[in-house]
């Protein structure tokens, strides 16, 4: 079959069919070979007022004054997604007269593969020097040599906002990073601020409002903006005063500790809009610490997300008020560092396919795309078909050819859907059985035959989230509801702020926040007569001897107890108790906990 004829022209042609580079023009004849008509039509002059735009890629030959932050300002509108060419193509620059295929939409949406998903670590600073490195000072040597490891090794610090953007099925570079700086310490201004300049990297001050302008030792609000004005700085709330949100202090009623509790919410965030013109949309927990009922009062002020300090990285399910955070301590070695910077989590059990086994997916391509379609790999198959249908549309293909791929794509995404449909039920139903692994991997399998499942999506987030559902009943009042759910009728202003002081109207359901730390249901003292009984002999039962191990008795796995006491380490280790973290870290590190080690090295 003539090339001519599709539209293709040959130079064009020859351009893309160099293996090392791109065979997508070779797929295109093999394919039009089975499906041109026996009596081929001229190809349509496309006019510009006529002619189709591709929808998801463009296909370009570089110039020599081409980079890839230029191609990327011309086809995606900002420069700083170059990245998202380079990763696509496997390159990291293009040369004159290099073929290069631009993605315009996310083509590993949420970074979830069938081998494993995407992790995004945020690191957390507190204080700097120049001189001391300890507990919570890193030394500005230290600082600067894990900035440098961070370029050298390929990591891309990125935006609160673009991690926000990756956490609702969006997409990042496959190396990314956060950085957060807390509290509102001068040191942030005179020794990070500098060195992220240097590097380019921006970064996110969680500052507590109290705090600033208080002595030489904290930030001015001068400084802040200068750091907000100057570099790619961001400003978000750590509340007002620092307190712990999950806790009331000593001598405080429930209804006192609420309400001082949405004055740190929104004292905090007054403040920073009146002296830098923006509101905040987000918290880094004091301590680290929350629960059900801080998260809800969260969404009901308008954040949007909130981070711990848990030591883990984060893939695109994690609630977008638990987000973990590393906290990056200043006796830590550039090795313990580099532990904190995981980036991939590998899964098993599912069926993969060669879309999910490259390094970058331009390099894989098929001899024909239905082959892939056949073998059951649809979401393989839609790829290409997309390539070529856009390729086609590009080149100026006829317009029959390019229906028959724009059909392939829509035939193959109905498919998609309706198995994403099917595990997304099973999910379901897992999830009200609280099976949570089976619900997990149900709802894996929803996302990776369609990325844009937002109900998978939407209840994967929920697994961690702790809510009673309560149905309302006839003749229901709040009171009654208060003292149903939380054991106290006076907690009615809860049930009524949470709800929005929405009517009860009989049979509508009300998800209230599971609390149980903080209240404690009463019970009445019920009088009792003393009976008199006749004693019974019983025979002794044998009981088994619960086998200890590393000084524990071993109640449940090794590996569950590893974490609590390494959990309890980190508790320990905030609150400054600094023995009982080490006694923690020594029983999780003995329990066969991986970090523990690390930990123990780190505390003085």
């Amino acid at each position: 079959m003539k090339t001519e004829r599709t539209g293709l022209q040959t130079p064009m042609y020859k351009n893309f069919n160099d293996p090392k580079k791109y065979l997508l023009s070779v797929l295109i004849v093999l394919m039009l070979g089975g499906c041109a008509s026996e009596r081929e039509l001229p190809s349509p002059v496309p006019t510009p007022t006529t002619r189709q735009q591709p929808s998801d890629f463009m296909f370009i030959t570089a110039k020599s004054q081409d980079s890839l932050a230029s191609l990327a300002l011309k086809y995606l509108n900002d420069e700083r997604e170059a990245w998202r060419i380079g990763e696509f193509n496997g390159i990291k620059q293009v040369t004159p007269g290099q073929q290069v295929i631009i993605p315009l939409f996310n083509f590993r949406p949420s970074g979830l593969t069938a081998v494993g998903y995407q992790t995004v670590p945020v690191l957390s600073y507190h204080h700097f020097s120049k001189t001391k490195s300890d507990k919570l000072h890193v030394r500005a040597d230290h600082f600067e040599q894990q900035m440098q490891f961070l370029k050298d090794n390929g990591y891309r610090v990125i935006t609160i906002d673009q991690l926000f953007d990756f956490l609702e099925l969006g997409q990042v570079p496959e190396k990314s990073v956060v950085i957060t700086i807390d509290d509102g310490w001068s040191d942030a201004y005179h020794i990070a601020f500098p060195i992220l300049n240097k590097y380019g990297f921006p970064a996110t001050l969680f500052i507590q409002t109290d705090l600033i302008n208080q002595s030489p030792k904290t930030l001015s609000w001068a400084q802040i903006r200068e750091m907000v004005n100057n570099n790619d700085i961001d400003v978000q709330c750590h509340t007002k005063t620092h307190r712990n949100l999950t806790k009331p202090k000593s001598g405080e009623s429930f209804a006192d500790y609420f309400e001082a509790i949405k004055r740190e919410l929104d004292e905090a965030r007054r403040v920073i809009k009146q002296q830098l013109g923006f509101n905040v949309k987000y918290l880094a927990y004091p301590y680290g610490d929350t629960n059900q009922l801080v998260v809800d009062l969260l969404k009901k002020h308008g954040y949007h997300g909130a981070f711990t300090v848990k030591r883990e990285s984060n893939p695109f399910f994690v609630n977008n008020y638990r987000i973990n955070r590393a906290m990056i301590y200043g006796a830590s070695h550039l090795k313990n560092f580099e532990k904190t910077l995981k980036t991939f989590k590998g899964i098993k059990g599912f069926a993969v396919e060669q879309i999910d086994q490259a390094k970058f997916i331009r390099i894989i391509l098929p001899k024909q795309a239905d082959q892939y379609y056949k073998k059951g790999q649809w979401r393989t198959a839609l790829l290409y078909w997309k390539m070529i249908r856009d390729f086609l549309i590009f080149k100026g293909g006829e317009r029959a050819v390019i229906n028959k791929a724009k059909q392939k794509v829509v035939t193959i995404k109905r498919k998609l859907r309706s198995q994403a449909n099917v595990h997304f039920k099973q999910g379901k139903d897992f999830y009200q059985k609280k099976d949570k692994e089976s619900a997990k991997a149900a709802l894996f399998r929803a996302l990776l035959f369609n990325p844009e499942h937002k109900q998978a999506h939407r209840l994967l987030k929920t697994l961690l989230e702790k809510h009673k559902l309560v149905i309302v009943k006839p003749n229901d009042t709040l009171k009654k509801i208060a003292q149903r759910v939380y054991g106290d009728s006076n907690k009615d202003f809860l049930v009524a702020y949470l709800t929005g002081n929405a009517d009860l109207i009989p049979g509508m359901s009300l998800s209230l926040p599971v609390i149980e730390p903080l209240v404690e249901p009463k019970t009445k003292k019920v009088k009792t007569k003393k009976v008199k009984t006749k004693k019974v002999k019983t025979k002794k039962v044998k009981t088994k001897k619960v086998k200890t191990v590393c000084g524990v008795k071993l109640t449940k796995s090794k590996d569950s107890l590893a974490n609590d006491y390494y959990a309890s380490g980190h508790k320990y280790f905030n609150d400054n108790q600094i023995s009982q973290a080490k006694s923690a870290f020594r029983t999780a590190k003995c329990l066969g906990h991986s970090e523990a080690a690390e930990m123990l090295n780190v505390l003085p």
